[in-house]
């Protein structure tokens, strides 16, 4: 492994600080092209990260160098080289989208919870790759995220895993959040393709939400799709192991929908109202749930809105008369 790692740094190196230089050797292109694919294989080394290997990290900012390189030429010299390296971006998505991957459940409850935190933290670092790999591939990344999705959901032959599942959705939700994608054509087809997902995972339920709620924006302006995901998101509201992920993406959605939302709000303040009951999430979430609900509520006819306070807050009310009242009360005394 320390081999491999040591080879891997002399690529990257050698790739990150000459790369301009390298591709304007035209003459060489398919040396530097060798370079590239062995930087590609460092990327994808067998093995979960950090556990097994600790080498592909070091090659993402290579990517990085070499789309700034490519993007910066005039735009006669820039097609000819997108027209080399666009395929080798794609290869990239593949392969970063493979690395993203969960282990085994059996695998993940035996890594350490630093292990746990260095592996979410890498899959944070392949987001912001796959979102700056975007500026390059455009709207046809998400047409090929979108048919690898399809074709895995909808083939019934062909044996899937959550893991590959997540890891695609995941690859949306990477673009989603930082890319306004309300003009994409494929928008439409995921969010028909989400309920058709076997939730039966947390890791796979809480990139489900964060997709969703990533996506609130194109809900506002597509209302007639909430209907497929307003359920997901309310059946998750009881999972405690779903609390950022779904109360997060109730918020967004409150504050993004709130005019198309009247016709949910008695189920939505039904079901918030009934977690907050169970005391099923943490004091921070209880807050951003009752944001979400702000949100909902200010856009009802008036005596809606008193009405659903009035059923919200009581509680909370009580409660305070009953602290008060023990605190005023005078302490007895023993005889």
């Amino acid at each position: 492994m320390e081999t491999s790692h040591g080879i891997c740094r002399i690529a990257v190196a050698l790739g990150e600080n000459h790369s301009r230089a390298l591709l304007e050797q035209v003459e060489h292109w398919q040396g530097f092209l060798a370079l590239v694919n062995m930087i590609m294989f460092c990327t994808g080394i067998p093995g979960h990260y950090p556990v097994n290997e600790t080498t592909s990290s070091l090659t993402l900012t290579f990517w990085y160098t070499l789309q700034d390189d490519i993007m910066s030429f005039e735009a006669e010299k820039q097609a000819v080289y997108l027209q080399v390296y666009r395929p080798v971006y794609f290869q990239l998505v593949d392969v970063l989208l493979h690395k993203a991957q969960f282990p085994t459940d059996e695998e993940y409850a035996s890594w350490s919870s630093d292990e746990k935190e260095q592996f979410r933290i890498y899959r944070v670092d392949i987001s912001d790759t796959l979102m700056y790999v975007y500026e390059m591939l455009g709207a046809e990344l998400l047409s090929n995220l979108y048919d690898k999705l399809g074709r895995l959901l909808t083939n019934p032959e062909q044996p899937t895993s959550w893991q590959h599942t997540e890891a695609l959705l995941y690859g949306f939700q990477s673009i989603a959040e930082t890319i306004d994608v309300n003009y994409s054509d494929v928008i439409p087809g995921l969010i028909g393709l989400i309920p058709r997902i076997s939730i039966n995972n947390v890791q796979l339920a809480d990139t489900v939400m964060f997709t969703i709620g990533a996506l609130a924006e194109w809900l506002a302006d597509h209302p007639v799709m909430l209907s497929s995901v307003l359920p997901l998101v309310l059946q998750a509201l009881g999972n405690p192991d779903l609390s950022v992920s779904s109360v997060s993406t109730l918020k967004k959605i409150c504050r993004e929908c709130k005019y198309d939302l009247p016709p949910y709000a008695t189920n939505i303040v039904a079901v918030s109202q009934e977690v907050l009951i169970k005391q099923i999430h943490k004091t921070s979430q209880c807050m951003w749930l009752m944001q979400a609900l702000g949100f909902l509520l200010s856009a009802l006819p008036v005596g809606e809105i008193l009405s659903n306070l009035h059923s919200l807050i009581t509680p909370y009310i009580q409660q305070l008369e009953k602290l008060a009242d023990e605190t005023v009360r005078p302490a007895t005394t023993p005889p």
